[in-house]
């Protein structure tokens, strides 16, 4: 490694590892590469580690600490920060997470100080991804790649749905679910005719919200939608309107064309298509660079 990338690896670790010995804090676990891992980092990757049940959750975990170290110097190469956006999005993860599993990362040794740290990487990880794919693909040839992707792998369709739970929080019986499909047909019926999603919702008030204003772009493989759902839509022609019955629930689709509006829909998601196509390649860098380091316990 270069001086000038040894400087930068110390000054993003000072800043990611404050309960390193570049903070004279915390004693160390490990070094990497002549970099001081502090024991809470290191154990947050023992918690990891020993939560996939790995067959040797310590030499996971130090060789995590490795790619920690060379993502963080690849952080500070590249010059990536996180938005005020990503800021408030891992405050709100922080705070979800600390109030479910402190206890857990006590057992490590993890503070929710460095719990917020780790977090932070995670998400400056991604920002990496990007620059990185920016920086070696910046042909126009390669930005058309990324759009065709995104029109590919995702879909628009506005829709009313309603679940097979009742207010008890009982599963419908057949009966009940019964009656929901005859009116959701109905409500796609009267869509057929002319009439809008809106005013066939307003037929229903009791068992469908609808919100006009809103279209939901679905990826594939997306966990916020049931299975098949992309796939069933990306088949339906622009502008018609289809019923879907799930085991979950009942939705009424009108597919949109999101291809119409680029700057509300494609741009929107752009970061995320590079993330899928080119994180492999990214975490394929940031492993062979941690590879190449020297990995030693603390003994003292």
């Amino acid at each position: 490694m270069s001086l000038q990338r040894r400087i930068a690896a110390v000054l993003i670790l000072c800043l990611l590892l404050p309960l390193c010995a570049c903070a004279g804090r915390s004693p160390y676990a490990l070094t990497v590469d002549g970099s001081r891992v502090g024991k809470e980092v290191y154990g947050y990757y023992l918690a990891q580690a020993q939560n996939d049940a790995s067959s040797d959750a310590e030499k996971e975990a130090a060789a995590q600490c490795a790619r920690y170290v060379a993502g963080s110097a690849l952080i500070a190469q590249y010059g990536v920060t996180l938005s005020a956006e990503q800021k408030v999005a891992v405050s709100a993860k922080l705070k979800g997470t600390w109030q479910y599993f402190a206890d857990d990362y006590r057992h490590y040794g993890v503070s929710k100080q460095t719990l917020c740290e780790m977090l932070e990487y995670e998400k400056l990880l991604e920002n990496l991804t990007i620059a990185m794919f920016e920086k070696k693909h910046p042909s126009a040839d390669t930005q058309k790649t990324v759009e065709r992707f995104f029109y590919q792998n995702y879909v628009g369709a506005k829709m009313i749905r309603a679940d097979f739970t009742g207010k008890d929080g009982k599963p419908l019986s057949r009966g009940a679910q019964s009656v929901l499909t005859k009116k959701f047909t109905e409500m796609r019926n009267m869509v057929r005719r002319g009439s809008t999603l809106a005013s066939a919702a307003g037929q229903y008030p009791d068992i469908a919200e609808y919100d006009d204003a809103v279209v939901n772009v679905i990826g594939k493989a997306d966990d916020a939608y049931p299975d098949g759902m992309f796939e069933n839509v990306l088949k339906m022609e622009i502008g018609s309107t289809q019923v879907f019955r799930f085991s979950n629930g009942i939705y009424l689709i009108q597919r949109e064309d999101i291809a119409a509006e680029p700057a509300l829909y494609y741009e929107r998601y752009r970061s995320a298509c590079i993330l899928k196509m080119y994180g492999d390649a990214a975490e394929k860098e940031i492993n062979t660079l941690a590879q190449s380091y020297k990995t030693e316990y603390n003994v003292g």
